[in-house]
């Protein structure tokens, strides 16, 4: 499958309409919509540009927004992601 056609797959059969749902009730604004949440155009439009950038330059990893865009051993994926953390075995823990 070409790059072109990965890309509108993808676009096709993410689901913006819940990451909108979810944006919105946590209030979570763009700069570049002026701290308001973007529409969901403008989510399509954002993912768009992060999985063609994901896939024209040597970065594996293009993330802004909440939406990350990886592109590894020939598989083109976009998330939206509201919260993540990770820790290795050098990291202390604490009551």
């Amino acid at each position: 499958m070409k790059d072109k056609k990965l890309v509108k797959t993808i676009l096709k059969n993410f689901d913006f309409e819940k990451v909108h749902i979810v944006m919105t009730a946590l209030n979570w604004g763009w700069h570049d919509t002026n701290g308001e949440v973007p529409t969901v155009p403008e989510m399509k439009t954002l993912a768009k540009k992060l999985l063609k950038e994901v896939l024209e330059t040597d970065n594996r990893l293009c993330a802004t927004g909440g939406f990350e865009a990886t592109y590894q051993n020939g598989i083109l994926e976009l998330k939206f992601v509201v919260s993540e953390w990770n820790a290795d075995k050098e990291d202390s823990y604490e009551d």
